[in-house]
């Protein structure tokens, strides 16, 4: 039998001991990367927007609220080498970076791009199409920068095109809506529809990408921004505090998808599923997509 008094720890040692492997590990670093543009150049026909500049302010606030260490350009200060060179300035950083940009997006050949500042030139009055950033070069730039974990918002047209269905099925069409022809519905309704054409897709994909992506809308579609946001933004800027389905307080990437993409088609697609937009040819419903991946993020607490 063993005597508890000559082996008992002091009191303040054993309170030492159990608070300090109580301790929570402290969180890791989290930096983001926000870029908005509205003015793209001065001279007649430049392609500016309204709001895209106010989307990347917003965000920038949210994020350094919720603990992020932000880098903002807006405007002039957005170019593709400022982007591009923001990213690789993180050279080897293990933490979590968001990265999020509104502004124009454009699409061919397959491939979807986000347009930087320096797309437009005012002395030409017209277009830089080398100055683009396709989805492949950001990819491209995240993995040169040893970047693990990324999680990338983009309210632009087209963005659907850097959404990688991984794995998965992706039920949503490239341009979506009812109205469209062909026909834009959601795939699949059932579960089980979707079975056998997944299993069939997991079997063909070799590996996941560390990057997930949100985008506004599919890879064939224009966005629309009306107010003072971007549809998009104005309801990822509202996550924080509606997105928390499980109400653990803390928000994750496919938490903020389904309340992005559930607002989006009640408040604003339900309204404009039926209204045809001359300029684009298409109705003006829309609908975000997700990256196919085991991987979710907790971006936000509530």
């Amino acid at each position: 039998m063993i005597n508890i008094q000559k082996h008992a720890l002091p009191i303040s040692l054993f309170l030492f001991l159990l608070f300090s492997s109580c301790t929570m590990p402290k969180p890791p670093d989290r930096v983001a990367l926000v870029y908005g543009i509205s003015e793209y150049g001065n001279s007649q026909n430049a392609p500016n927007l309204v709001v895209a500049d106010d989307d990347a302010e917003a965000v920038k606030n949210l994020l350094q609220n919720q603990g992020f260490n932000v880098t903002l350009k807006t405007n002039t200060e957005a170019t593709k080498s400022a982007i591009l060179n923001d990213i690789l300035f993180l050279q080897g950083f293990n933490g979590l970076v968001v990265f999020y940009y509104s502004g124009h997006g454009f699409a061919d050949n397959n491939e979807s791009y986000i347009c930087p500042k320096d797309i437009w030139d005012d002395n030409k009055n017209g277009y830089n199409w080398n100055q683009l950033i396709s989805a492949t070069e950001l990819f491209t730039t995240f993995k040169n920068a040893g970047l693990m974990h990324v999680v990338v918002f983009l309210d632009s047209c087209f963005s659907g095109g850097f959404v990688q269905s991984g794995s998965t099925i992706d039920a949503v069409p490239p341009i979506f809506g009812p109205n469209e022809i062909p026909d834009g519905s959601i795939t699949y309704s059932w579960a089980l529809d979707a079975l056998l054409p997944a299993v069939t897709t997991y079997m063909q994909y070799a590996s996941y990408g560390s990057i997930i992506v949100i985008s506004a809308g599919g890879a064939g579609e224009p966005v629309y921004e009306s107010g003072s946001h971007g549809i998009f933004t104005y309801y990822l800027l509202q996550s924080p505090n509606y997105s928390d389905l499980d109400r653990d307080n803390l928000i994750t990437t496919s938490e903020m998808y389904r309340f992005i993409s559930n607002s989006i088609q009640t408040y604003w697609n339900n309204y404009y599923k039926d209204f045809y937009d001359t300029t684009t040819q298409q109705y003006a419903d829309f609908h975000p997509h997700l990256t196919g991946s085991p991987r979710e993020y907790i971006i936000f607490k509530k």
